[in-house]
Parts: structure tokens; sequence; C-alpha cells
């Protein structure tokens, strides 16, 4: 379709599309993290981080570094804003400073890093963060976090959530739309044995439907220095399903790996006992080639105490996690997994 087939080609708040023309090409900031010109959320736990990964990130892009996370970071000499909003001036300060010092250079940082926080009550502070952007004309903005700055709005609820992503689309979509746009926010307490998933989003469901890309980071229940992250949503593209592990040695992160076996990070303390309790008495039982039949298993309600169902169902389980698999119906085997948890103990 060409101008000169049609009249009009803008009727109201609708534009006819020129199937010919070429769109722009998809760009990321950083490999697969940020993509170029959009925003994205990182949705995280409490005490999983997500400001100090958030704040590693932007330094990393200011900074000209290499890479984040292994992720090639492959476009330099980018603006950073970076807004605070939850731990005032001292603390904010405590932590550039610390992140500065596993830098291993100064590329630049101080002329493309705005490190800005709150002062007193803010009430209007997208206006401020549109200041913002006008005087220092930054190329990424970075707000941490949306919960406060909803003040006056309840974000569980729809109606009051796009009000305030009204606000937020003038400034990403209307005066800034080549601009990239990074929001943190939090997860919910409950739900963590699904993993990382949008249904643990606080809030309401629309959050997830109008950010345009999301990533997950939660805690892992075996070493208090891993956590886990995972893409939740890409709209222009294709999102990874598959969680990846990185350690956390304040104030940074580091090593990013897959994790296949991501469940067994998400079993509470309570639950790992019981499921180690039937493993180590498995394990016992095991032949050469470290299988056993699913009979021997179920045979052992009796000196476990439990019922045939709930062993059943903790099999199930320990395959899940990882440290069995199922060769076939009715056999178990101990996986590599399983056997080094064991040398290590």
């Amino acid at each position: 379709l060409t101008e000169r087939q049609y009249k009009r080609t803008q009727i109201g708040g609708l534009k006819l599309l020129d199937t010919n023309k070429t769109p722009k090409k998809r760009e990321y900031i950083v490999e697969k993290f940020v993509p170029k010109g959009q925003l994205k959320m990182l949705i995280g736990e409490k005490g999983s981080g997500k400001s100090l990964f958030s704040l590693q990130l932007a330094m990393s892009i200011a900074n000209n570094e290499p890479s984040f996370l292994t992720k090639k970071i492959n476009i330099h000499n980018q603006k950073v804003l970076f807004v605070d909003t939850e731990i005032g001036e001292d603390i904010f300060l405590r932590r550039i400073n610390a992140m500065k010092e596993t830098l291993k250079e100064n590329r630049g940082l101080g002329s493309r890093f705005y490190p800005m926080t709150t002062t007193g009550r803010v009430d209007e502070i997208y206006n401020d963060i549109g200041n913002a952007i006008k005087e220092f004309n930054p190329d990424i903005i970075f707000i941490d976090c949306l919960y406060n700055t909803s003040k006056g709005i309840r974000l569980d609820k729809n109606s009051d959530f796009m009000n305030l992503a009204d606000r937020i689309d003038v400034l990403n979509k209307e005066k800034y739309p080549d601009k990239t746009f990074w929001l943190v926010h939090h997860f919910n307490k409950g739900g963590r044995v699904d993993g990382i998933t949008s249904e643990r989003t606080s809030g309401a469901s629309s959050i997830g439907n109008w950010a345009e890309n999301e990533m997950g980071i939660a805690k892992s229940g075996l070493d208090t220095d891993m956590r886990l992250i995972k893409d939740l949503k890409t709209r222009d593209g294709s999102e990874s399903n598959d969680h990846f592990r990185i350690l956390f040695n304040y104030p940074t992160f580091s090593n990013l790996v897959l994790e296949p076996n991501w469940k067994r990070h998400f079993v509470d303390e309570q639950q790992y006992k019981k499921l180690y309790n039937l493993y180590d008495e498995v394990k016992k039982k095991v032949d050469e080639n470290n299988q056993f039949e699913t009979a021997m298993a179920l045979n052992l309600y009796q000196e476990l105490n439990i019922e045939k169902v709930t062993i059943s169902r903790y099999l199930k389980q320990l395959v899940e996690i990882g440290l069995l698999t199922k060769p076939k119906y009715g056999l178990y085997q101990l996986t590599e997994l399983g056997i080094a948890k064991d040398e290590n103990e």
C-alpha cells in the first residue's frame, strides 16, 4: 500500500501501514538483556538484589564495559540516568562507590552516569523524571522502583495502575520514544514453588500486560549466595524459558549459568528434609547401576511412617529437582547431581 492509492492514510488515531516499508532493526544495548528503545521491567523477590542487579547493569553500560554477566554490551557511550526512590543518598552513594571498586578501569563513567535520589515528599515524580531527562538527555533511564512512584495509586487495581502506566507512557512512548526504560518491581511473597513466573508479580494483572519486556530474579533456597533469573516476557522477539543461576558477592553478580534443575532452588526447608529423608533411604538399596524399583521405595512406607501415595509424590519431586531420573516405568536412578551431593556431605 502506498499513499498514492488512498487519499487518507491517517484516520484519527489509526495509521495505515505501508507494508513495503522496512521497519527499524531490533537492537540490544546489552545482548538479550536490554532492548534498545523499549521498556523492560525487572521483577524480584524481597532480598534478591534486584536494585543492585540494576545498578551493576546501569554502571556497566555507562562505563563502556565489554559485557554484563557474559552478555555483550553492543552499544557504547550510552548516557544513563538512574533514579532511586528507595534507599536515599547515603546508602545509594555507598552502593555506587562499592560498585566503582569492582570496575577494572574508569572508561568515562563520570561523564555518562547520572545517579539521582528522591528528597522529601515527591508527588509528581514522573514530571520530575521528565525534567531530568530533558536536562541530562540520557539514552537509558532506570527507575527503582515502580511501587514508590505510585503514591496515591493502588497497584492491585487495574484501573488505578493504568493511570500510573499512562504517566510512564507519556515519557516512554510520546516524549522520548527512542529512549530505553528499565523499571524495578516486586514479586509477591507466595508462589515460590512455581519458580520465576509472571503470576507472582505484585499488583494488578494489567501490569504484566502493559510491560513490553519482563525479567524475574529470585533467591535460591539452597545457597544464600545464589540467585536465579529468567525471561518472563519479550514482546519483540522470543524469550528463553530457561532459568539461569548467578552468584552474588556484594555488590556484584557474576557467573551466568543455565540451571536445568531449577526446581530444587524453590523447595522450602521443611520439604527438603522430607525429600532427603526418602532419598537417603532409597540410596542405601540401589543396585550396581545406582537404580532401584518403585515397589522397593513404596515398601518403605512403614519404616518412614508415611503413606505410599506420599512416597510416590516425593519420588516425582526428587526427579523434578534433579536428584533422580526415571529411565523407564517402575525404575528410578540416582543422578550425578545426587552422587555429587553425597560426596560433598
